[in-house]
């Protein structure tokens, strides 16, 4: 395995100019106003250090089109070390996804998995697997690790002073870069419990409280063998903390923010409704299209065959996970017929399928809901069950 030695954290640009760049572009046939989808298709292809090229004149592009300081995303960022590491360029990949999982993105502990993997670190790798891959890579990202991988081989040990190296990056928070250190250390100095002690902070700060317990009971676990009364009272303490946020955590160490916006239909036998939705979405690593929404309804409905409208506002809570829907609303409805204005509260549940588009920017839903109304102001009224049927379209912003 390369010894890998990182002392700076810094996002890693491209080094060479935008003009050798373009230079270089033309000399291999492509065209200077290169894509994402240019680079994408190179690593497909197999040809790596064509990508990584195109990666960089895309990040360049991206940097000089920034709007209100928005350049380079997260994800992109994931994406260029992904392809630094498949040409073995891992000090470069390293720095570049620690950097990207500062600035947040969709799949970037899946990312972060295959740059580990391609440096033949399988253990911490399999830390970061659960993420779900992208669509783009998703058939081809196993054959594209195996086939690129760095061959197993003995490394030189790294010196103990490596260690203050490792805790000066997470307090920069180039948790990934620490974590590497620390797992080659610990195999050159399996004894020392100071060094999965750290691990246990890092790990912690990621937001894993499940893997900061487990690398902090084995550091308890070395330490019975010392006589340090005082360190193994207080790690007792932090271990109890730990057990404490696992107990109560809804780890929001990868969770994203933003707006969404719906339009749709919905319709009976009897009725059909014109719907929309605007609210606010959380959005979290992990299986993809992973998201709770929280939003206001609106719907104008008109009778199949009679002279009778509503008017409808509400609210509704979602839970997507995959391409499973659940959710519950409360909806105030007013009725117009002959010029006479009625009201009515219901409740609803709905449950149904969505289907993401390849950036999940958007997705096309299919509901199934189940409605508990009853009338408004009117004496002797009783409670009546309904359902609709919706399809429409949600964006995600």
């Amino acid at each position: 395995m390369k010894r890998v030695l990182l002392t700076i954290a810094i996002i890693v640009l491209p080094v060479l100019s935008q003009a050798q760049i373009t230079d270089t572009l033309e000399l291999t046939g492509f065209p200077v106003d290169v894509s994402l989808d240019d680079a994408r298709g190179e690593i497909l292809k197999g040809s790596i250090n064509r990508a990584v090229l195109l990666y960089k004149a895309v990040l360049m592009q991206k940097q000089e089109k920034r709007t209100f300081q928005k350049g380079v995303g997260g994800e992109l960022l994931g994406e260029y070390a992904y392809a630094l590491a498949l040409s073995h360029n891992f000090d470069y990949a390293l720095v570049n996804i620690d950097r990207a999982r500062q600035l947040g993105g969709d799949h970037l502990n899946f990312y972060t998995a295959q740059v580990l993997k391609l440096m033949r670190m399988d253990t911490l790798a399999q830390k970061f697997e659960y993420s779900f891959a992208p669509s783009w890579v998703f058939e081809q990202h196993t054959n594209l690790t195996t086939n690129n991988a760095i061959p197993v081989r003995k490394r030189a040990a790294l010196d103990r002073k490596m260690l203050q190296t490792a805790y000066e990056l997470s307090r920069k928070q180039q948790y990934i870069q620490a974590l590497v250190i620390l797992y080659q250390l610990e195999e050159d100095y399996p004894n020392a419990y100071i060094i999965p002690s750290i691990s246990s902070q890092v790990w912690e700060k990621i937001g894993n409280f499940d893997m900061a317990a487990t690398r902090l009971k084995q550091a308890i676990k070395l330490m019975e063998l010392t006589d340090n009364e005082k360190d193994k009272q207080n790690y007792a303490d932090l271990l109890a903390e730990l057990e404490a946020k696992k107990v109560n955590k809804h780890n929001t160490s990868n969770k994203q923010t933003g707006t969404l916006s719906y339009i749709g239909l919905s319709f009976t036998n009897e009725r059909l409704s014109y719907e929309g939705r605007y609210g606010m979405y959380e959005k979290y690593e992990g299986y993809r299209l992973n998201r709770i929404s929280r939003s206001l309804n609106y719907s104008y409905t008109f009778m199949i065959g009679q002279e009778i409208t509503t008017y409808s506002l509400g609210y509704s809570k979602y839970r997507t996970i995959g391409n499973f829907v659940w959710g519950w609303g409360y909806i105030l409805t007013t009725f117009k017929m002959n010029n006479n204005y009625s009201f009515s509260y219901s409740g609803s549940l709905s449950t149904g399928l969505t289907f993401p588009n390849k950036t999940q920017s958007s997705s096309f839903d299919i509901m199934f809901n189940l409605n508990l109304s009853r009338p408004l102001f009117v004496e002797g009224s009783k409670s009546s069950f309904s359902y609709t049927i919706s399809m429409g379209q949600t964006f995600y912003f």
